[in-house]
């Protein structure tokens, strides 16, 4: 994508996923579908595996002027995996990582994400079926407390293409 083609998507992405309003112009959703080159090759299935642990270095020693001390470093230390099988191509268009696969425009704010499982802003033009359609995340989880949990993303309908 060349620079040109990159400002005019980002002012689209802007335009469609203002807070106003229940619908979006139909002409900027085929325009953003022309603009991001398809990724034929997308990943099948992707997942994230994220390990958290204790860690617990602690180190004594004689300070001057104050005799034996110890100091205690509890600090978590978490590890992320992120498993993919197929390509992945992901523009970056303004402030949004935007992947293009066939029927489908996922938008990803890139400075909006809070944790491994996502929390992140991201939104999907399905135009699949006609109305297109916005679609916006939202994260869930479930689980055993304190032992397991597992978290997955819906994408219930936000915006109808008008």
């Amino acid at each position: 994508m060349n620079i040109n083609d990159r400002m005019e998507a980002n002012a689209i992405i802007e335009r469609m996923t203002a807070e106003d309003g229940e619908h979006f112009d139909h002409r900027d959703g085929e325009r953003l579908i022309e603009l991001i080159p398809l990724d034929r090759n997308a990943p099948n299935f992707t997942t994230k595996f994220s390990l958290t642990k204790q860690s617990s270095d602690a180190a004594e020693g004689y300070a001057a002027g104050v005799g034996n001390v110890s100091m205690s470093d509890e600090e978590k230390e978490e590890r992320v995996d992120k498993v993919l099988i197929g390509g992945e191509k992901v523009w970056k268009v303004g402030g949004y990582e935007v992947e293009h696969r066939p029927g489908r425009v996922t938008l990803r704010k890139m400075w909006a994400r809070n944790d491994v499982f996502g929390a992140e802003q991201e939104a999907v033009l399905d135009y699949r079926s006609s109305p297109m359609v916005l679609k916006v995340r939202q994260d869930r989880t479930f689980g055993i407390p304190n032992f397991l949990e597992i978290g997955y993303a819906a994408y219930p309908k936000w915006k109808t293409a008008r």
